[in-house]
């Protein structure tokens, strides 16, 4: 089967399940809002940037590998889970990455991290 005749199968069997009188166009967005993308989510969300909230980072040895400190908090990651690496060049890294940053805390310039 061609890629041509697959997508036409594709797009059938789509069509047959959303008919085109339910793709109607969202309401326009209020000023400041994101639209809404087709899975309900937002299409385009600004990069994250967080006040910040810690004063000193620090390193120290854990039963898992080396963890890193804000003001003597564990970092811990979205899932609230301990956020520990295996060797210590790695967590100075990291934590040289979170003591970088000034005011606000952007996660998109933190590599090791995100």
């Amino acid at each position: 089967m061609s890629s041509v005749a697959m997508w036409r199968g594709c797009r059938r069997l789509w069509w047959a399940h959303s008919p085109p009188a339910r793709l109607s166009r969202p309401p326009p967005t209020a000023a400041g809002s994101f639209p809404v993308g087709p899975c309900g989510r937002r299409a385009y969300a600004p990069p994250a940037e967080r006040k910040r909230f810690y004063q000193n980072v620090s390193i120290s040895q854990g039963e898992g590998g080396f963890e890193i400190n804000l003001d003597h908090r564990k970092l811990k990651t979205p899932q609230a889970k301990l956020f520990t690496v295996p060797s210590e060049a790695l967590a100075i890294a990291v934590a040289t990455e979170w003591d970088s940053q000034k005011d606000t805390i952007k996660f998109y310039t933190m590599h090791l991290v995100s």
